[in-house]
């Protein structure tokens, strides 16, 4: 899935080199495909996730959720908030059960996550002892959120 993200931001810079302006809409056009050129690329971007694996060797998918994207159950929710949201999502949980993003933890702001005084883990669910993410793990999901359009 990365791979056909990398291609279709390519495409979406070339069509924004050569002069296309409603670059979206211009590309739906020709493609035939009546808008649904921003739909793959949104639906590759909500794909998108950093691993991250804990101390105890649990894998996470951090997810980044940016203003207008999709979250909550089925992202039938739309974020509304220029304050990115960080996601996290079990990934050693049945995919059959809970799709290819795994099961959902928690979420924070990325302003949250970014303002606390001391580089610190977090417990992200006290019912469950293995949802814990290190210091580590926090700044790596920090850092992808920072570095993702």
């Amino acid at each position: 899935m990365k791979d056909a993200l990398t291609v279709l931001r390519r495409i979406h810079k070339r069509a924004q080199d050569v002069g296309l302006r409603d670059v979206d809409a211009d590309l739906s056009a020709e493609a035939g495909m009546d808008g649904s050129y921003a739909r793959l690329l949104q639906a590759a971007r909500d794909l998108e996730t950093l691993r991250v694996v804990n101390a105890m060797g649990r894998p996470f998918n951090v997810r980044i959720v940016r203003q207008g994207g999709g979250y909550g159950a089925d992202d039938c929710l739309t974020h509304d908030n220029a304050d990115p949201l960080v996601e996290f999502y079990d990934a050693a949980a049945d995919p059959a059960k809970f799709g290819p993003r795994g099961q959902f933890v928690s979420r924070y702001f990325l302003s949250t996550l970014e303002g606390r005084s001391a580089p610190a883990g977090l417990n992200l669910h006290g019912g469950v002892s293995v949802w814990r993410v290190s210091a580590a793990n926090v700044a790596a999901a920090i850092g992808y959120a920072r570095s993702r359009p």
